[in-house]
């Protein structure tokens, strides 16, 4: 039979998803699996996968083995994120993928698979210090040179209340740890917010991976590069304001969720889901009273 595992959305989500390949391999361990990713990184010497391809080979590929072969195929194209249980939060995201493709799951984390290459000879960082690694901004990317305004939001892209560290914490976080780390703050060239006294990391997947092997010390967010720690085994300290640990976490993290709300605004988010909030609805006086510096 050929298996079509089909995974849209961000970096963190195709993390998410190694998790579901190999509970995919373990129920069916003679079948063809094919995967169907925009982050093929990810699944670099995943030994759980077959075929890899990306959006731009969906039709090559569906064409080849699905097509004239219907009655032998399993095609798994389902939003997670649509599930009931996901937008309710009741369970963790493995849990409800699991079960929306009867799949038995036993706790899995994720996994990223390193060459021989990338185990011996890390991508090299001039620094003379221990390393920090700071993931203060996720989620949207800009498709051009110019800044645009996502979804029908009125929201810059360089700052994202519901989910990102506030710009005045992170410098704060800067200045706090500058003496004794080399600081490198994860970013992609799209995005516009730059920090003195820290290094951008505008690295392809494969050198964050590096970059988070080498740190010694990892203040993240709700985004990729803190599934990326986790299947690392990496433990690291995770921000958290309207997303769910208990939802899209990990144990091995230091979780440390957003401080009470201060105000009632007509905020409209949910775990997951709906994250591109307008800095109108913020439901604090002020965006560094969101976390407690001294708690990272």
């Amino acid at each position: 039979m050929n298996i079509v595992f089909e995974i849209s959305g961000g970096v963190g989500k195709n993390i998410i998803a190694t998790v579901i390949l190999e509970l995919l391999r373990k129920k069916y361990p003679n079948d063809k699996i094919i995967v169907i990713s925009d982050a093929k990184d990810i699944f670099f010497n995943n030994p759980h996968l077959d075929i890899l391809t990306d959006f731009e080979g969906r039709v090559d590929i569906l064409e080849k083995y699905v097509h004239h072969n219907l009655d032998n195929c399993l095609i798994l194209v389902k939003e997670v994120y649509n599930e009931p249980d996901y937008i309710s939060s009741k369970g963790s995201i493995y849990e409800i993928w699991a079960k929306m493709y009867d799949l038995e799951y036993n706790g899995e984390k994720p996994k990223l698979y390193l060459s021989e290459e990338e185990k011996n000879t890390p991508v090299k960082l001039i620094n003379k210090k221990p390393i920090l690694v700071i993931h203060p901004h996720g989620g949207a990317l800009a498709k051009n040179e110019h800044i645009q305004l996502i979804s029908y939001y009125t929201k810059p892209l360089y700052y994202n209340w519901s989910r990102d560290l506030p710009l005045i914490l992170t410098k704060k976080l800067i200045e706090k740890y500058k003496d004794d780390y080399t600081i490198y703050y994860i970013k992609h060239s799209s995005q516009p917010q730059s920090y003195e006294g820290a290094i951008p990391a505008e690295f392809n997947l494969r050198g964050i991976i590096s970059l988070l092997l080498q740190a010694d010390k990892r203040i993240l967010i709700d985004s990729f590069a803190q599934h990326m720690a986790a299947a690392l085994e990496l433990p690291s300290t995770v921000c958290w304001v309207t997303t769910n640990p208990d939802v899209l976490g990990y144990e091995i993290h230091e979780n440390i969720k957003a401080n009470p709300y201060e105000l009632h605004t007509d905020m409209n988010c949910y775990s997951g889901y709906n994250l591109q909030e307008p800095l109108d609805n913020i439901p604090y006086t002020k965006t560094e009273n969101i976390f407690n510096i001294k708690d990272l």
